[in-house]
């Protein structure tokens, strides 16, 4: 953890100034600014869909959730905690907290049939698919469903959620 906390910085500033030198733009010193800036200005923008609290009270006397994620966890957790949202774990509860621009990937369905709830075809979606679980694609961009996925239950809100789980097979 030590050696990646040294190197972020670096590879930060590397990354801004290639983006800026993209743009035709060659200043080291906006290229490290940038670079220290954006953990501050990504955190500060930070957001929930609304559609997400509502969906979570409907369905947590009836089903039970849990997150699932391939981010970091710290990240994740500060991205709960900034939206508003509650993290809870078996071993500790965690204080109110935040969703990125996207939805709660993996509201899960635990028992005999868990269902994948996400936003992403590929990550989401063929991710629990290819574990074995059921899934639950929410295409808010009204993106065309691939054909060859005749199977493939989409919704375009969470608001939903509720009605397409109930339908899907075991």
């Amino acid at each position: 953890m030590r050696w990646l906390r040294e190197w972020s910085p670096r590879y930060r500033r590397e990354a801004w100034s290639l983006a800026l030198a993209d743009q035709g733009v060659h200043d080291p010193v906006l290229a490290e600014e940038l670079g220290e800036r954006y953990g501050t200005e990504r955190r500060a923008r930070h957001d929930r869909f609304a559609d997400v609290p509502a969906c979570l009270d409907e369905l947590h006397d009836s089903h039970k959730l849990a997150l699932i994620t391939n981010g970091a966890s710290c990240l994740q957790r500060e991205k709960l905690t900034t939206a508003g949202l509650a993290l809870l774990g078996s071993d500790r509860e965690h204080a109110p907290a935040s969703s990125a621009s996207e939805s709660p990937r993996g509201c899960a369905r635990r028992s005999k049939a868990p269902v994948m709830v996400g936003d992403s075809l590929a990550r989401d979606v063929d991710g629990a698919t290819a574990a074995g679980l059921r899934a639950v694609w929410v295409n808010r961009s009204g993106s065309p469903p691939p054909e060859d996925r005749p199977d493939l239950v989409e919704i375009s809100t969470l608001s939903e959620l509720r009605g397409a789980l109930q339908p899907l097979p075991s």
